[in-house]
């Protein structure tokens, strides 16, 4: 059974800027053991579905395939964060922002038909957010992330892709399995 989530995909001009707030919080925490995101792992997940059968993978696809009948829209990168907040951060993240709520419809129209076919999510609040890195041990009051500027590199988010994670002892490795483009 493949592990699996739904994704927006981050332009490169947004993975430098998001490398170089990488590279700052390295410098200003050295000691902090942080398991950080890769380049080529960046995204904003819509869904994590986790393990799911084959069956239900291509029954995600045509609910995908729905989706994808919508315009892209605008998205850009907002601040650090953390989770659960940036004081105490398990998880470090650069928020994602937009005007006019398309990424909450699109996430929240997903879920809707997701959990129509069976499928559960984490029960949470969903924010838009990249990945940075993952937080090894207690770390309370990092230093210089609430002050850290993030250049607000804006982005047509114009396709959502099917992603299988295949966990290995380097970290996990994303396979796209299909791109659902939207619609122009």
């Amino acid at each position: 059974m493949p592990r699996i989530f739904i994704a927006l995909p981050v332009p490169e001009e947004a993975k430098n800027e998001l490398e170089l707030a990488q590279n700052e919080i390295k410098r200003l925490n050295e000691r902090v053991p942080i398991k950080w995101t890769e380049r080529q792992n960046m995204h904003i997940t819509l869904a994590f579905l986790g393990d799911i059968t084959d069956g239900q993978a291509e029954q995600v696809k045509k609910v995908l395939d729905e989706a994808a009948k919508r315009p892209g829209f605008s998205i850009w990168l907002d601040s650090l964060d953390g989770f659960p907040d940036l004081n105490r951060p398990k998880v470090l993240v650069c928020a994602a922002a937009e005007e006019k709520r398309d990424c909450a419809k699109l996430h929240k129209d997903l879920e809707e038909k997701l959990f129509a076919l069976g499928l559960e999510f984490e029960d949470h609040i969903w924010r838009p957010h990249i990945t940075l890195g993952r937080v090894k041990r207690e770390w309370n009051n990092p230093n210089g992330l609430a002050a850290m500027p993030i250049e607000k590199i804006n982005w047509l988010a114009d396709k959502i892709e099917l992603i299988e994670s295949e966990l290995a002892p380097a970290g996990p490795v994303y396979n796209i399995l299909q791109t659902f483009k939207l619609t122009p």
